[in-house]
This record gives C-alpha cells, sequence and structure tokens, in this order.
C-alpha cells in the first residue's frame, strides 16, 4: 500500500532520493514492552534502520522499556540509543550532523553557537569562537579569566536548586549539566495506565548543558528565584562562577569584555530558545 500511494504521488514511480539520517522516537508515553514487542517490533526496527542508514533515538524511555530493547538487542548504543528528553536527542542528532556534513567537522562544530561537541572550553575561547574573535582581540578576552572563579563537581552534585536566590549564573567549561524543571512526573502511571509499575524516576531532565554552554543567567537578570535545579551530570564538571561582582569588576575594569559576553549571551540565548524551547 505505502509503494502504490508513493508512485501516485510521484508520477514516476521513483523513490525519492533524499531520506532521513535519524528517527527520534517520543517514548514518554510508553509506559512499559513485554520481550515480544521488543524481539518482533523494536528489534526488526534496528534491523530495518541499519540497512537503510538511519540512526534510531529513543526518547523518555522508562527505565524498563530501556532495559528490555537492551537485553534484546535493539538498542546498542551506536545505530540505536536511548535519550531523557526529546531535546537531548535532537541535540545529539544536531551535532552528528555538523561533524558528518560539513569539510571540517569538528572546526564547523566549535563555531556554532551552543559549542556543543567540545570536551573543554574556557569562558575566553567561548567569546573568541562566538564572536570569532582576532589573534588581538582574543589576547584581550583571555583577560577575562581573573574575574572568574572556577568550581568542580562531582556527578550529582547540585549547582542551584529551584527556588533560590539568583545571585550569579554560570559557564559550563567541563563535563555537562542536567536541568531539572518544578514540574515532577509523579501520577504519570496513575494517569495513563494505573496498573503500570511506575519505573521512572520522579524527576527527569528536561534538558541537558554540555561545555560551553552559560546556565542560570535569565534568571539573574530578572532577580527572580531560579526556576530550574541544576545538577552535574559527570564526575569533574567544571563551571566558572559570573557573580554581580564580577560584573561590576568588568564594568569598571573592561568594558568591552562585558560587552562581549553580553552579545555571546544573546546569541547562545536565541539558539538555546530555539533548540531546546521547554514545554
Amino acid at each position: 500500500e505505502m509503494s502504490d500511494m508513493d508512485e501516485s504521488s510521484s508520477g514516476t514511480g521513483e523513490v525519492p532520493s533524499t531520506s532521513p539520517s535519524f528517527l527520534v522516537l517520543d517514548c514518554e508515553y510508553l509506559v512499559s514492552i513485554d520481550t515480544s514487542a521488543a524481539r518482533t517490533c523494536f528489534l526488526p526496527l534496528l534491523r530495518v534502520a541499519q540497512r537503510e542508514g538511519v540512526k534510531l533515538c529513543y526518547s523518555g524511555a522508562s527505565e524498563q522499556v530501556a532495559f528490555l530493547l537492551r537485553a534484546h538487542g535493539a538498542v546498542d548504543d551506536e545505530d540505536a540509543r536511548v535519550f531523557n528528553t526529546v531535546y537531548e536527542a535532537l541535540d545529539w542528532c544536531e551535532t552528528r550532523l555538523l561533524q558528518d556534513e560539513t569539510e571540517d567537522g569538528f572546526l564547523a562544530l566549535q563555531k556554532v553557537s551552543s559549542l556543543r561537541g567540545m570536551r573543554f572550553v574556557s569562558v575566553s575561547q567561548i567569546l573568541g569562537l562566538v564572536l570569532e574573535l582576532d589573534r588581538s582581540q582574543q589576547q584581550t578576552a583571555d583577560r577575562i579569566t581573573r574575574f572568574l572563579e572556577n568550581r568542580t563537581l562531582r556527578k550529582g552534585q547540585v549547582l542551584f536548586s529551584h527556588g533560590e536566590e539568583s545571585t550569579e549564573y554560570y559557564a559550563l567549561l567541563k563535563g555537562e549539566m542536567a536541568l531539572y524543571s518544578a514540574l515532577r512526573r509523579t501520577g504519570l502511571r496513575a494517569h495513563h495506565h494505573p496498573s503500570a509499575p511506575a519505573f521512572r524516576s520522579a524527576e527527569v531532565p528536561q534538558v541537558k548543558l554540555t561545555a560551553g554552554s552559560f546556565l542560570g543567567y535569565v534568571d539573574m537578570k530578572l532577580a527572580q528565584p531560579r526556576r530550574f535545579s541544576a545538577e552535574a551530570s559527570e564526575d569533574d564538571t567544571i563551571v566558572a562562577t559570573i557573580s554581580q561582582r564580577a560584573l561590576n569588576s568588568l564594568q569598571e575594569e573592561e568594558p568591552m569584555l562585558l560587552a562581549w559576553l553580553d552579545q555571546v549571551l544573546l546569541k547562545q540565548a536565541s539558539s538555546e530558545l530555539s533548540n531546546h524551547a521547554m514545554p
């Protein structure tokens, strides 16, 4: 039926030359599956995807679903992966496209405003890459380091919590941070499938940020309590703290650096809003 539809719509019977590289499957409301489904549905889907050169991304899958997919070979972390959220899955797909479809993937990846893919970056490097500073300007940007204080976090350590006072914001230099909204997913089971087991944890990260990202800026700028909680997803996660005191010092001593920092924040804010719009 599908081939008949394609032939009648195209008029030539030819299969379109372009095909998707990624398929993101939102499993937020897929509470559970059984062994039969994993073997007869999801495993064949992986085989078809491998044959067509398509990467599968399962987002929001419960622990039980993810476990059965892995146990029966339907997820192999190469051609099929599991992600916490749709946003994380889409971010990974976009990063892979940037790496695969540019002449110099790594260099191009460095220049996108979110700097996805970099393992470590300093604030001065962020300024240089995002604003494309020349060598002389980069030397000026390097001076921002003395105004900032770096902090190292272990996996699971909370940087700030929902409802706290916003007195500073942060640049993520190394590792990964998970942002949690105030909305917990308790009650998901009761609302959709009262008899299904609650495999999902009480709170699921809405967004995961990587090196080169900024967090906490909007709440500080608006002088409002934190709207999200932030937690390190990896050991040796490093953030640079940008306090109001540091901003005041920059205004007095290095106004150009402060202007550059504001430009980067505006660029990244527009990028993050387009790629990670919160529901």
